[in-house]
């Protein structure tokens, strides 16, 4: 690979801003939630389905849930996303842990969590 490439291909990825929101992950057999916000919503995807299958998940009641009914009984999904703003300084942590205590608020009632 050339130099020129090279350098297009880096600048391509130091530009790419990782998703960052709410991740909930939905027990599709009993209905519980699992909410948790991140910086890097794939990241925190990837985490928590390598500590479920190898069963080392610091929620035991999930962990126990995975177990017994298995990966296909649960859903993840990003029901919050942040947008990055270019032109603004944001604390983005403090900007998700707000979207998650939000979330965690609108669902009391609706839905178990775990």
């Amino acid at each position: 690979m050339n130099k020129e490439k090279r350098k297009i291909l880096r600048e391509q990825f130091t530009s790419i801003k990782p998703t960052m929101g709410v991740l909930t992950v939905t027990n599709t057999r009993n209905n519980k939630l699992y909410v948790e916000g991140s910086i890097n919503i794939e990241a925190l995807i990837n985490r928590t389905l390598f500590m479920l299958n190898s069963g080392q998940f610091e929620l035991v009641a999930l962990q126990n849930d995975w177990l017994e009914f298995g990966q296909d009984a649960f859903v993840f999904e990003q029901p919050v996303i942040i947008k990055h703003e270019e032109d603004k300084i944001i604390n983005y942590r403090k900007e998700v842990e707000r979207a998650e205590v939000l979330l965690k608020e609108q669902l009391k009632g609706k839905a178990e969590l775990y």
